[in-house]
């Protein structure tokens, strides 16, 4: 994982397997970019290889927690299996998805 930090943006770049182990890093890394005041944060999935229901539900719980401090989390570039995921846990009226 890789994230890049401007002033008022970061964009998190993912790759490989996302679950319940691995999960917790991503959840910091976010967690901190929201802490530090960033507007913007982008979390670009194109190098994730899967996804679980878990690791979903945690970006929902990310989503909420950056709305309620003032930022904009977004997601950019998921996988179709990312998009399976999605639609089975329900997610679609919170986590916003660039295509």
């Amino acid at each position: 994982m890789t994230v890049l930090a401007e002033e008022t943006a970061s964009s998190v770049f993912v790759s490989g397997e996302v679950d319940v182990f691995s999960v917790p890093r991503l959840s910091s890394a976010i967690s901190r970019e929201i802490d530090s005041g960033k507007r913007q944060i982008v979390v670009d999935l194109a190098g994730v290889t899967f996804i679980d229901a878990f690791s979903l539900d945690v970006l929902v719980a990310l989503t909420v927690a950056a709305n309620a401090a003032g930022s904009d989390l977004s997601l950019r570039n998921p996988s179709p299996q990312f998009s399976r995921v999605r639609q089975l846990v329900d997610s679609r009226r919170v986590l916003h998805v660039e295509q």
